[in-house]
């Protein structure tokens, strides 16, 4: 699992311009997609749509939906299927899991973005990119895994700036051409049994949570159970007791009591809404005091415990 809060000063990770590594890891990448995620077989439509923009010396941006983890490897696929080498946006925690990763990330032309603050470099990076229409510009615009297989959530205001100050840009440098935004939704497809698949995992996970498994339920009817199990014992843990009622209302009320008390103290004021925005702003106000580094031992403790 990735360590998603980085308590280290930010420094930004400019992208790695030469492209034979690229073309080198390209003749890696599927049989590495094979044996770490299960993929075998690949399908692009609408591929004209990026060929025609790149034809036209268009500055481009993609924007997948990100439902697995695999998904930045895959749009490696897409860019051989095209073909065209990009440029991506990666969360600065990317560049702080190994030594390896982050160069393998940068020499494939990532380069890093500060998600907890304002990163002018990591901007105009970005709007320098799609400006010039050197490369496309990958950016996975949800700002977190969604799992929404095939289905773009909305998208964050940093693309909208990105598009309207490379769009001005790239007017000046080339008054023919323009700046466009290409959604790309990818989407898995299960070629096996999803019961034979699926059993393994909720067996382990029903040991985990009951006496007893429940191979000879219908999968559906487990998954439910085991849902409705996972959500009481959160409920117990953090409120106290199990709540009854519909589950979608309860998980609701279970992610304000947590957040609302950490939005009242660090921002002012309890809200609603997307979770994912709620989250980030809570990051970008707690974040700071940790990396200045003038808090106690417990108000680290504390700090971190929120986040």
């Amino acid at each position: 699992m990735h360590r998603v809060v980085v308590d280290e000063p930010y420094r930004f990770v400019p992208p790695y311009r030469p492209r034979w590594f690229s073309k080198l890891f390209r003749l890696w990448l599927k049989p590495f997609l094979r044996r770490r995620y299960g993929l075998v077989d690949y399908t692009f439509t609408g591929l004209e749509n990026l060929r025609n923009s790149i034809a036209a010396q268009d500055g481009i941006i993609l924007c997948p939906n990100h439902c697995r983890d695999a998904d930045p490897m895959l749009i490696g696929m897409l860019c051989k299927a095209t073909p065209c080498h990009v440029y991506s946006m990666a969360s600065w925690h990317i560049f702080n899991q190994s030594a390896l990763e982050a160069v393998v990330v940068r020499m494939l032309g990532g380069f890093s973005v500060f998600r907890e603050g304002i990163d002018r470099e990591a901007l105009d990076t970005a709007v320098r990119v799609v400006s010039t229409a050197e490369r496309p510009l990958v950016v996975f615009p949800e700002g977190v895994i969604s799992r929404s297989n095939d289905r773009l959530l909305p998208l964050m205001d940093g693309v909208s700036f990105i598009a309207r100050m490379a769009a001005k840009k790239r007017a000046e440098l080339a008054p023919n051409s323009r700046v466009v935004v290409i959604p790309v939704g990818i989407r898995y497809e299960l070629l096996g049994d999803p019961e034979t698949s699926a059993n393994p995992a909720l067996t382990r996970i029903e040991r985990q949570t009951f006496w007893n498994t429940h191979e000879d339920q219908p999968l559906l009817d487990r998954i439910r159970r085991l849902a409705t199990a996972l959500l009481a014992a959160r409920e117990v843990e953090i409120l106290g007791d199990a709540r009854s009622g519909p589950v979608r209302p309860r998980i609701r009320s279970l992610i304000d009591h947590v957040l609302q008390p950490n939005e009242r103290r660090w921002l002012g004021k309890p809200r609603s809404g997307d979770v994912i925005i709620r989250v980030k702003d809570l990051r970008t106000a707690i974040l700071p005091e940790l990396l200045r580094g003038n808090l106690t031992p417990q108000e680290t403790r504390e700090r971190w415990k929120v986040l």
